[in-house]
């Protein structure tokens, strides 16, 4: 019998394979860097596979070589293949089903994260006793972190399945958007992840709202509403961390999140501003920077930062006008979640950046 290939699996093998490779980077198991750098290479030869059956423009081809060129050099140079990645992602998008990538992306999160979770049950727990402020009180906190190489990667991993379920559900349901938020709040006494908390919160309050909203007289202010909250957040932490300590009242919010502002103010002391980033690595500095948007200004460069944002808040505007209030729901989400977590550049940790790629070489109206 013989076995016919669509041109767009060789797409979905390899979101599989990144998906995979990049979730096991958020768990306690150590991978050799032959192992990890080998799974990227393998995703990215599936891509390529999926470009190479695929006809496009002569101006698509120019924009991609000269992208492509660029990111090499920056690999070369700077060791980071994220921009290489994504210029290949959105290259091979093209003519592609979404809903069978964002399928393969959920599905592989559901099956990994259960997977986690049960071994982790399995073998014991491992309970991080870790510092936090209570109000201006510093106190010892257990937390359960099931597998994951921090208690915070629970609830960003379930979010991620969140977002892929009520995605492909188009949002159709308010029992699971309760039932989410229960289960959310259930892994919240566990891991006591404060932020993760919060953010699917406020994910899960948007969808219900889009859903009370949508056919009435006032669904115009969605799209409005979604893209000043896209643009305030990110304004809002650059400020936040650019003028820290001058604020009362953002010390006090700083408290709250844990030091997403206080960390990332410090770490100008560590790290110099460059357009294409820096040649530290994460692992050589003296605490780790969550807060990911400026990850990627201080540690990936200035104009990686610039590209994303735009992308980010140009979808958030041409989904909102196509009425796809959904998707851009899902990109404002994981941009909050962004701040307090390190997945703004994470492309097969971000549905919300999968999402932009993927318009981003396909026309809106012809999306979903």
């Amino acid at each position: 019998m013989k076995i016919k290939i669509n041109r767009s699996d060789w797409l979905y093998l390899g979101v599989i394979i990144m998906v995979l490779r990049y979730f096991l980077s958020t768990l306690q198991l150590e991978f050799s860097p032959i192992v990890t750098n080998s799974m990227v290479v393998i995703g990215i030869v599936c891509m390529i596979a999926k470009i190479s059956c695929t006809k496009y423009g002569k101006n698509e081809w120019i924009v991609f070589m000269i992208s492509f060129v660029f990111s090499l050099l920056l690999l070369y140079a700077k060791g980071d293949e994220t921009f290489l990645v994504i210029t290949i992602f959105i290259m091979a998008m093209r003519k592609s089903n979404v809903r069978i990538l964002v399928k393969c992306w959920t599905y592989c999160n559901i099956i990994l994260f259960i997977l986690t979770i049960i071994s982790s049950i399995i073998e014991g727990q491992n309970i991080y006793v870790i510092g936090r402020y209570e109000g201006i009180h510093m106190i010892d906190v257990e937390r359960y972190a099931f597998g994951f190489s921090h208690p915070n990667g629970v609830l960003a991993a379930f979010f991620r399945i969140i977002c892929g379920i009520i995605y492909l559900d188009e949002n159709k349901s308010t029992k699971k958007i309760v039932t989410f938020e229960l289960i959310a709040i259930f892994l919240y006494y566990y891991t006591k992840t404060r932020t993760g908390l919060v953010c699917i919160t406020l994910f899960l309050f948007v969808c219900f709202w889009i859903q009370k909203t949508k056919g009435k007289s006032s669904e115009s202010l969605i799209p409005k509403a979604l893209l000043f909250l896209e643009m305030g957040a990110i304004l809002f932490d650059l400020i936040a961390v650019y003028t820290y300590g001058k604020s009362k009242a953002l010390v006090a919010l700083d408290y709250v999140l844990t030091g997403r502002f206080s960390l990332a103010y410090r770490m100008f002391d560590y790290v110099d501003w460059s357009l294409f980033g820096t040649n530290i690595q994460a692992e050589q500095l003296p605490f780790s920077l969550d807060n990911s948007l400026w990850y990627v200004i201080l540690m990936q460069g200035i104009i990686l930062f610039l590209l994303l944002t735009i992308l980010y808040c140009w979808s958030v505007w041409k989904f909102g006008k196509e009425k796809k209030y959904l998707e851009a729901n899902i990109i404002l989400a994981f941009t909050l979640y962004s701040i307090c977590e390190n997945m703004y550049s994470a492309l097969f940790l971000n549905l919300g950046l999968i999402l932009a790629c993927y318009y981003l070489n396909n026309e809106v109206k012809q999306y979903g």
